[in-house]
């Protein structure tokens, strides 16, 4: 085919072969705690990564410390925006389950309040409940020595652990962790032993935060977006040199605008949470050979719905059935629905060879028109882009 064919849904043209690029490693989420010599707290905080397969959605990462720990009460993270710090995600435990608060949405300016104080001061702040007591600590784990304060964790207890880059040149914002008593569950240490333990494991989540916020991942879904997207492209670029196709799947949430405009934005992102959570986990179900790449799901570019999932060595046919099954599990677990456009490179690229940067735009641009084509068309549908002689058309899936 035609490199420079049209889609006859669209008027966008996607042209320009090139050469591809060599590709790097892919780094891991767990590089995130590189460093970080404590056994204990790598341990817990490897335990919360094999627990999920992968981070998934923040809200159900934080969720996780609340599993791991006796005590913790809330856990809240705040992003840094300008001047001051950005409510994101609260999670509370009541009557032993965890609830996601979303009426509490606010900004922090005081420069005295715990949060402010840690995200300016690149240090861990510590309040007493019981004595009103504020304590400050060393961002290094081995010179906090919380073992040497028997207060701060044992009792009502207020923990906040500034989120940066390893180099600390950039501040993402700030982790807030309240409860009483905090203890990792299970644990026979006590006293001292304890609280540095519990110490420890909460100064690698908090690492494990900032590494997954600097390195591209999205701080409400928890998604990796562009550059994660591009280090995979890489990879898959250069496997389809070598004979392997990639589908790709665009989900676009309908009517999301709505709900924000009828409910408030705090409805409109525990939407956009819960869709990728279900997205994430139908996706991840569908059987793949062990020496494959796992479905990854991206939220890419500067709308709050644009989701597109990568799937290695699956053909267009097979995405659109994958597709229609994860577009009726997000129509039966969430409020909303979702139009869904597939493509693979076959039939965007198809014999030729392209850089990343290139094969990106065309994913993007192709993926694009048929969730336009299935929004076009009465929505919460799967459109599918096949080529039809020189050009691409956009072909409704019907089981």
């Amino acid at each position: 085919m035609s490199t420079h064919a049209e889609i006859k849904t669209g008027s966008q043209r996607h042209t320009g072969p090139a050469a591809i690029k060599e590709f790097g490693t892919m780094p891991t989420l767990a590089e995130g705690i590189a460093g970080y010599k404590r056994a204990v707290g790598q341990a817990v905080v490897h335990r919360f990564i094999e627990a999920q397969g992968n981070i998934g959605s923040m809200a159900r990462f934080l969720a996780k410390l609340f599993e791991n720990f006796d005590g913790v009460r809330s856990v809240s993270l705040y992003n840094a925006r300008n001047s001051h710090l950005e409510h994101s995600i609260t999670l509370t435990r009541e009557n032993g389950r965890i609830y996601p608060q979303t009426s509490n949405a606010h900004a922090l300016f005081d420069e005295n309040d715990p949060c402010i104080r840690a995200y300016r001061e690149l240090g861990i702040i510590i309040t007493d409940g019981i004595n009103g007591k504020t304590y400050k600590f060393d961002l290094n784990p081995e010179n906090t020595r919380f073992n040497e304060l028997l207060g701060p964790f044992d009792g009502v207890v207020h923990a906040v652990f500034p989120l940066y880059s390893g180099s600390g040149q950039r501040k993402h914002g700030v982790l807030s962790i309240q409860g009483i008593n905090i203890q990792i569950n299970g644990s026979n240490a006590q006293g001292a032993v304890a609280i540095q333990e519990s110490a420890d494991a909460l100064v690698s989540i908090a690492r494990l935060v900032s590494y997954i916020i600097d390195s591209g991942y999205d701080t409400l879904t928890g998604l990796p977006r562009e550059k994660q997207f591009a280090i995979v492209m890489d990879d898959i670029l250069a496997n389809y040199k070598e004979g392997m196709n990639c589908s790709f799947i665009r989900f676009d949430i309908d009517h999301l605008k709505a709900i924000n405009d009828l409910d408030g934005h705090d409805a409109g992102d525990m939407a956009l949470q819960r869709f990728s959570e279900v997205v994430f986990n139908s996706l991840r179900i569908e059987a793949r050979t062990d020496d494959m790449i796992p479905d990854i799901l991206f939220r890419l570019g500067g709308g709050a719905d644009e989701f597109i999932a990568v799937l290695p060595g699956v053909d267009v046919a097979t995405a659109a059935v994958i597709a229609d099954r994860v577009r009726q599990e997000v129509q039966k677990h969430t409020i909303v629905t979702c139009s869904c456009g597939v493509s693979d490179l076959k039939a965007m690229i198809g014999e030729n060879q392209v850089e990343t940067e290139d094969g990106i735009r065309r994913i993007k641009n192709i993926t694009d028109e048929a969730a336009y084509a299935a929004k076009n068309h009465g929505r919460n549908t799967v459109f599918s882009i096949r080529v039809e002689g020189a050009g691409l058309v956009a072909v409704r899936y019907t089981q």
